[in-house]
């Protein structure tokens, strides 16, 4: 193929944009799997300790 300055054309390659679309897929999926972990994790650390504003966890002062 030439173009209208007779010089051939230069070939369009089709796999740089399979390797962009892997790349974002996989940058997209990384911070989806990030976020459902800290989720997870605040989830577990509510449930495993108690809330601030109650003294149920509270030691008992000492008496004299």
């Amino acid at each position: 193929m030439t173009n209208e300055t007779n010089q051939p054309s230069k070939p369009r390659y089709v796999w740089p944009w399979f390797v962009l679309a892997a790349v974002l897929l996989g940058i997209v999926a990384a911070v989806v799997w990030v976020s459902a972990e800290v989720r997870r994790t605040k989830q577990r650390r509510d449930f495993t300790f108690p809330a601030a504003g109650t003294n149920s966890a509270s030691p008992r002062p000492a008496t004299r």
